[in-house]
């Protein structure tokens, strides 16, 4: 008996969709952490919606002063505080990193607090 090479691409295809599927994870999203959207604005943030952000701008002023401003800031805007700490040029230590986390956590939580009181008027209404 002689099988057709589009039946045995089909049985093949299907014994590996069968095994693969004793493996997946009870986690939808188990394996896809680059689809993951981050919480609020952290070092892990693209540098870019740092800067978008006021509140997250004034801590960079405030804890990188000159950074905005810096002429070689487009070729970072994707990457995130982290990721340019593994630059020397960038001149980040970990105690900064953690810092600029600190405070960009305070101020996503600021936020939060003062939306929190209209948005619950805005429901009462």
């Amino acid at each position: 008996m002689r099988i057709s090479l589009a039946l045995a691409i089909a049985i093949g295809a299907l014994s590996l969709a069968v095994t693969g599927c004793a493996a997946v994870s009870d986690d939808p999203t188990a394996g896809a952490a680059s689809f993951r959207k981050p919480v609020g604005i952290g070092i892990d943030s693209p540098i870019r919606d740092l800067l978008d952000n006021p509140a997250a701008l004034a801590v960079l002023n405030k804890d990188m002063p000159g950074m905005a401003e810096d002429p070689q800031l487009d070729m970072v805007l994707s990457m995130s505080l982290r990721q340019l700490a593994t630059f020397p040029q960038a001149d980040m230590d970990k105690a900064k990193l953690k810092s600029l986390q600190a405070d960009l956590k305070a101020t996503t939580l600021a936020v939060r607090t003062e939306a929190k009181p209209a948005a619950i008027a805005t429901l009462k209404n």
